[in-house]
């Protein structure tokens, strides 16, 4: 079973407990408040490009920046961001 979660598991690890098993994902919380409006043009965002919420948004828009700025890094080019 253990080895069965690890080959599909995206990112974490899958640890054995006396009591089962516990699937640490290695994600950190953060924080941040936004307001009203742009808390719906967030949710809006996130149904346009098929993610479950909020937070799957701003972690693949993150992600997508982060890829983009060490990219940026490595070629010399300046970094423009456009989120599609």
């Amino acid at each position: 079973m253990e080895l069965l979660l690890e080959s599909v598991l995206v990112s974490g690890k899958v640890n054995r407990r006396s009591l089962g098993i516990y699937i640490d994902n290695d994600l950190e919380v953060v924080r941040v408040k936004v307001t009203s409006d742009l808390k719906e043009e967030l949710q809006q965002k996130a149904k346009e490009l098929d993610k479950r919420n909020i937070e799957e948004l701003l972690l693949y828009a993150a992600q997508k920046i982060i890829r983009q700025t060490r990219q940026a890094n490595k070629t010399g080019l300046p970094f423009i961001y456009i989120m599609k």
